[in-house]
């Protein structure tokens, strides 16, 4: 039932995140963090979920806050998905921008130039 109700608060912030309501989607998506504690560790759900918290937080001005939701997100989902997964690229590209932000250039241009390699591996012709 908490699984349910995350997914659900989940998406409803990750949709205000892609009209550019961010104060909207951080608020639903703390409470779909809130309830996502409780999961494993090892839940991609719980991945997404850190994912649009640090994309609203960073565009909130917070890129130190995101970098850190960011950071998490990604971790679960190097845990949970494929090396190559698309899910991994977009929580990079997101995470090399906070940190671009942040004048972290150096750490910046590798997650970014990662995340290119990642997306061009997944979608080469076979």
């Amino acid at each position: 039932m908490k699984r349910a109700r995350a997914k659900d608060l989940e998406r409803r912030g990750n949709n205000f995140n892609h009209q550019g309501d961010y104060t909207s989607a951080l608020s639903v998506l703390q409470e779909a963090e809130r309830l996502s504690q409780q999961l494993s560790t090892k839940n991609v759900l719980r991945g997404d979920i850190l994912h649009g918290l640090g994309l609203a937080v960073y565009q909130l001005g917070e890129p130190q806050k995101g970098e850190e939701h960011l950071r998490q997100s990604m971790n679960i989902k190097r845990r949970c998905l494929p090396a190559n997964d698309v899910s991994i690229a977009a929580t990079m590209k997101v995470l090399g921008e906070c940190l671009r932000q942040q004048q972290k250039f150096d750490e910046s241009e590798q997650m970014l130039r990662q995340a290119v390699d990642m997306e061009r591996t997944v979608n080469a012709p076979p």
